[in-house]
């Protein structure tokens, strides 16, 4: 099994002259008057957004500290929880891998890894936020776009393991993160 070839870690975008950059906190964190500002364990990150207020990629905090166990750590593993409950829609799904931050596990020597799934299925582990990373046994993790990973995708025997061992892991076919990763329209 040939392990897939990612390009090395992108440099942090910058947000364009017209876009901006909206923090996202944790749900339960409430603002008083004693604390106006909110300290860095309850921002999840920021979301750069584009000139036409459109998502364009999602930065995770690595200080976050989820407020409960059922608190998502970023925006893909929020469509995910609400998923598994029934409540979320299909749809989100796409939009949410296009704009995270995905981190590719990685061996000592920067070698993708490759393993069984716990179905059998050959995977790449991918973590969508720091908080993921740890849940799997990997000597490091290397940041890559969506496009990045659908093109480093062997054709065919290896799919794709978001946020192994989470509550609400998914394993995704090759095909359909090709697909996603495909520009809107197409």
């Amino acid at each position: 099994m040939t392990a897939p070839s990612v390009p090395p870690e992108p440099a942090e975008p910058e947000p364009s002259a017209e876009g901006h950059v909206l923090l996202l906190l944790d749900s339960a964190w409430n603002n008083t008057e004693d604390a106006q500002e909110a300290p860095i364990e309850v921002v999840l990150g920021a979301l750069v957004m584009t000139g036409n207020s459109e998502p364009e990629r999602f930065v995770p905090n690595p200080d976050y500290r989820p407020s409960s166990p059922d608190s998502p750590l970023d925006p893909l593993d929020g469509v995910l929880r609400l998923l598994r409950r029934g409540e979320g829609e299909p749809e989100h799904l796409a939009d949410a891998l296009r704009y995270s931050t995905l981190r590719i596990a990685v061996d000592e020597q920067g070698v993708v890894l490759v393993e069984p799934a716990p179905d059998g299925v050959f995977v790449v582990l991918v973590a969508s936020s720091p908080g993921h990373e740890s849940h799997a046994k990997a000597a490091g993790w290397r940041e890559v776009t969506l496009a990045d990973l659908a093109a480093a995708l062997p054709a065919t025997g290896v799919d794709v393991l978001v946020n192994p061992a989470s509550p609400v892991s998914m394993r995704f076919y090759a095909d359909a993160i090709r697909d996603f990763a495909r520009p809107r329209g197409q």
